[in-house]
C-alpha cells in the first residue's frame, strides 16, 4: 500500500490499482451513511481517490505516521467537510448543488438493519472484510499452484466450516478425517501468516500488527 505514494516506486501503478480495489468497499460503506442515495456516493467515493492520487497525498501515508487505516479514514473525512463547504457555497451562490453533504439529508440516509452501525463503524468493518478478502485470495493464489490443486481448495473451503463436517469432506476425497483436520490445521497457519503479512503493510512497525489484529476482530465481532 505505501509504495502507492511514491511515484518513483517501480510497483507504483500496481499500488494504486491495489490501493483502490481493497479500500474501495470501506470508504464507500463510509460515505454512504452520510449522503443521501447510492448514486451520491458512488461519485464521492470516485472523487476521493481520484483527488487522493491527484494530489499527491499518499506520500503522507508512510511507515511513521500509523496506521493506513486510520490515515485514510482521516483523508476522507477531510475530503466530505471540503465538499460539504463547497456545496455550502454553492448554496449562496445559487448555484447547482448535485451532491448535498449538510443535515438536510439525515432523513433519507439508509442505515443498516439493525441501525447501529455508524459511518466509522461500518468504515472499520469493511475495511476488516477487505483485508481477509486479499488474504483469502493470496492463500487461494498459492493453492492453485499445487499439483493437488482441487484437493487443497476443498480442504481450504473448511477453514471457516464446523469441524463436524470434515467427516463428510474425508470420505469425499479419500482421505483419513485425521488427515484433513491435520491439512486443514497447516491451511490455517498458513493463512495467518498471509494475514499477518498484510497488516504488515499498513502499520507503522512490526509491534503494532497485534493490536491491529486485535482491532480487526472487535471489528467484525461488532457487525
Amino acid at each position: 500500500m505505501l509504495a502507492a505514494g511514491n511515484s518513483a516506486h517501480p510497483q507504483f501503478r500496481d499500488a494504486l490499482s491495489e490501493l483502490c480495489r481493497i479500500y474501495w468497499s470501506p470508504v464507500r460503506a463510509f460515505v454512504r451513511r452520510r449522503v443521501a442515495n447510492d448514486a451520491q456516493a458512488d461519485d464521492l467515493t470516485q472523487g476521493f481517490f481520484a483527488a487522493l492520487l491527484d494530489r499527491g497525498a499518499l506520500s503522507a501515508a508512510d511507515r511513521d505516521r500509523g496506521r493506513f487505516r486510520g490515515f485514510l479514514l482521516t483523508s476522507v473525512k477531510y475530503y466530505l467537510a471540503d465538499q460539504w463547504d463547497r456545496d455550502r457555497a454553492q448554496k449562496r451562490g445559487g448555484g447547482d448543488t448535485p451532491i448535498s453533504l449538510d443535515d438536510t439529508t439525515r432523513d433519507q440516509r439508509v442505515d443498516p438493519p439493525d441501525g447501529s452501525a455508524t459511518p466509522d463503524r461500518e468504515y472499520d468493518r469493511q475495511w476488516a472484510l477487505a483485508m481477509l478478502d486479499v488474504v483469502r485470495q493470496r492463500l487461494d493464489g498459492e493453492l492453485a499452484a499445487l499439483d493437488n490443486a482441487p484437493r487443497m481448495r476443498r480442504l481450504a473451503g473448511l477453514l471457516t466450516d464446523d469441524e463436524a463436517r470434515y467427516r463428510d469432506v474425508a470420505a469425499e476425497l479419500g482421505m483419513t478425517e485425521s488427515a484433513v483436520k491435520v491439512a486443514v490445521h497447516r491451511l490455517r497457519k498458513r493463512y495467518a501468516v498471509i494475514l499477518r503479512e498484510e497488516v504488515l503493510r499498513t502499520v507503522a512497525t512490526p509491534e503494532a500488527v497485534d493490536e491491529e489484529l486485535r482491532f480487526l476482530l472487535t471489528a467484525l465481532s461488532a457487525s
